[in-house]
């Protein structure tokens, strides 16, 4: 990553003897940065013309991208409160406390897989 700073003054003087000059100082922050892509942890195929086209992959995966989003955010509203595991042996609750991440992790990695399917379709689209 690479940052440039530059600063500019801009001085304006009106005219009459009870305008005072103004001095407006404007900085500006350039970053740069250099993206190197990593290989995808999934299997993707190299889309041609004998299957299906790119844009209903990237349609298709962007859909289920949004659901599989809109599963997560419900599901992490749901209730999961050790008052409903009070009648339960101690370690029942952190142990529905670890699976609740789990799954909500394995979302995350659905999320993932949806993502690395339309950025190839997307990127297809693009040659």
């Amino acid at each position: 990553m690479t940052a440039y700073l530059q600063s500019q003054c801009l001085e304006i003087t009106a005219a009459g003897s009870n305008i005072t000059t103004i001095h407006i100082s404007i900085t500006f922050i350039n970053i740069l940065i250099m993206y190197t892509p990593t290989k995808s942890p999934f299997t993707l195929p190299k889309i041609n013309l004998n299957g299906t086209d790119a844009q209903s992959l990237f349609d298709e995966y962007m859909d289920a991208q949004d659901a599989i989003r809109k599963a997560l955010h419900i599901l992490q509203k749901c209730t999961c409160h050790g008052r409903d595991f009070q009648c339960n042996p101690v370690d029942d609750y952190n142990q529905a406390l670890f699976e609740r991440a789990e799954i909500l992790a394995k979302l995350d990695d659905c999320l993932d897989y949806c993502l690395a399917w339309a950025d190839n379709a997307n990127e297809a689209m693009e040659q």
